[in-house]
Formats: structure tokens, C-alpha cells, sequence
């Protein structure tokens, strides 16, 4: 193919060019052994290096979100929070090299480079929705059936204040959702903390997230 091709939607805006590097699948994973803490189940995921991204297949009635991730070797590990112990499938996605096909559509930079492959499992993006609030649901359109996962562009991880009895105490809430077939809820999931003295100051609330939709039919 040749460098400098570019594909155009039908309304006629860019959808992509040779120099559009894709993200592509790193990782599919399934979050499970979770183990209970104060008041939320917690479990780990590790992925490669590579993942940037990390999504969440359909969490069958349960609120997940991510509480932590760090570098562990070639490979980052997430700390994942839930109020239940299903299984949930999750999908990394990242820059990495791209295995070529012998055949459909691929993208070459000016260097020669390969930046895109139409056989290969690239981040096919369905919908992204700005939240105007903690608690929120996103519907979407699926009529194809395909297999979706989400998530959300900030956790944000917080401190809050409460009580235990006449007990001054704290939480740790982060956020999180829950993908369903047709529509995905943003929420929050709390860890609550022991009765204290000196309970840690108050966080600031971060920005409100953004919810991605993407179709992994056959990832």
C-alpha cells in the first residue's frame, strides 16, 4: 500500500491516515481470586508493558474499577476493586507491533512503517461520552450483538470522612462501572476505614471521567 493513503468517512471527515499510529490489543485477561478487604473485593491483572489502556468486558451486574497500577518488570500490574467476585474479562490495548496479514487493508508511514493492519485487533472505538456526574448511565446502540468492553479516563481514587457509631472514621472510594448489554453505569465503590482520631484530610474530587465503548467481538 502505499504511504500517505487516507480513509475517509461517509460524512467526509478523516478517519484514518498512514500516520495514525493504532493502538492494539497487549493483553485479554480474565480478573478473578478476589479477595475481600474492609468493605470491597480486590484482585490484580497483569498485562505488558505496552498496555496503556486497560478495559473491562461485560462485569455481569458487578461495579469494577482500577484502585492502583505500577511497573512490575516488563510487565504493569492493576489493582482492581469490585463489589462482588464475578470473573470479568479485561482487555489491554497499547502501541505495539503490529503482526502483518496477507491480505486487507494496511498503512504504511513515511518511513516504511506498518501503522495500521485491518486484520489485526485494533482498538475499535464505538462511542465516547463525557460524565456530568459520580453516578451516570451511558446507553448504547449494539445491534450487531458485538462484544463490548468500557471504561473510564480517571478512577479517582479519595479520601472522604465518616462515621462508625459516635466514631469519627474515613473511607477510600474510587470509581468504577458496570458494563451491561446495552448500556454502561458509572459509580463508586467504597473501602471503609477503621474508627480513628486522626482520620486523613478530605481529597479533592478529580475531574469527572470520560466512558469509552469499544467492540472486542473475537478478541
Amino acid at each position: 500500500m502505499t504511504a500517505g493513503l487516507q480513509v475517509f468517512r461517509p460524512n467526509n471527515t478523516l478517519q484514518i491516515d498512514s500516520e495514525i499510529k493504532t493502538l492494539t490489543l497487549t493483553a485479554k485477561v480474565v480478573a478473578s481470586g478476589w479477595t475481600l478487604g474492609s468493605t470491597v473485593y480486590s484482585t490484580t491483572v497483569v498485562v505488558p508493558n505496552t498496555t496503556v489502556m486497560l478495559l473491562f468486558g461485560n462485569t455481569s451486574g458487578s461495579v469494577v474499577g482500577i484502585k492502583e497500577k505500577y511497573a512490575s518488570g516488563s510487565s504493569i500490574v492493576y489493582r482492581l476493586w469490585s463489589n462482588s467476585t464475578t470473573a470479568i474479562t479485561c482487555y489491554g490495548f497499547g502501541p505495539a507491533e503490529i503482526t502483518p496479514a496477507n491480505y486487507g487493508l494496511q498503512l504504511f508511514d513515511a518511513a516504511g512503517q506498518l501503522t495500521f493492519d485491518a486484520t489485526s485487533k485494533f482498538l475499535k472505538i464505538q462511542g465516547v461520552t463525557q460524565t456530568t456526574s459520580d453516578t451516570q448511565s451511558v446507553p448504547y446502540s449494539n445491534p450487531t450483538g458485538a462484544t463490548i468492553a468500557s471504561g473510564l479516563s480517571n478512577y479517582n481514587a479519595r479520601y472522604i470522612r465518616n462515621q462508625i457509631g459516635q466514631h469519627q472514621a474515613f473511607a477510600v472510594i474510587i470509581r468504577g462501572l458496570r458494563v451491561g448489554p446495552s448500556q454502561i453505569d458509572s459509580g463508586l465503590i467504597l473501602n471503609q476505614g477503621p474508627a480513628t482520631t486522626t482520620p486523613p484530610d478530605v481529597s479533592s474530587v478529580g475531574q469527572l471521567p470520560t466512558v469509552i465503548t469499544v467492540d472486542v467481538t473475537n478478541y
